[in-house]
């Protein structure tokens, strides 16, 4: 997670889920997690795979956007666009575009439309 914990992503802090009422610790279950992996037959290279896509996901969470020149949106800079450029080994321009922009194809023409901030949140 690069340094992060459950509280620095803004998918688990606002959503309350996780502060445990059981009892059971999430080492441990993270544990039997990793356990059920190998036992039905991933490497560990695949689940440090898995693993470092959930930690990007984790980081995509706390992407927010700014209207930049224009109709066109841009990713904000952050600690968490550090470590998801990195995780996913691509670019910020491609990043941007991949989440800011969509691609619609009318009759034989492909047109690129900047989204709105809205959309791209």
């Amino acid at each position: 997670l690069h340094g992060f914990g459950i509280h620095d992503f803004r998918i688990t802090c606002e959503s309350g889920t996780f502060d445990r009422r059981d009892g059971v610790k999430d080492s441990n279950t993270f544990s039997s997690l990793r356990c059920a992996m190998n036992t039905v037959g991933f490497s560990d290279d695949e689940i440090m795979r898995i693993l470092l896509v959930i930690s990007g996901l984790l980081h995509m969470s706390n992407l927010s956007f700014l209207e930049s020149s224009g109709d066109s949106v841009t990713v904000n800079e952050s600690n968490s666009l550090e470590c998801i450029l990195n995780i996913f080994g691509v670019d910020k321009k491609s990043l941007t575009n991949a989440l800011c922009k969509v691609r619609l194809t009318l009759g034989s023409e492909v047109v690129t439309k900047n989204l709105s901030l809205d959309s791209s949140e």
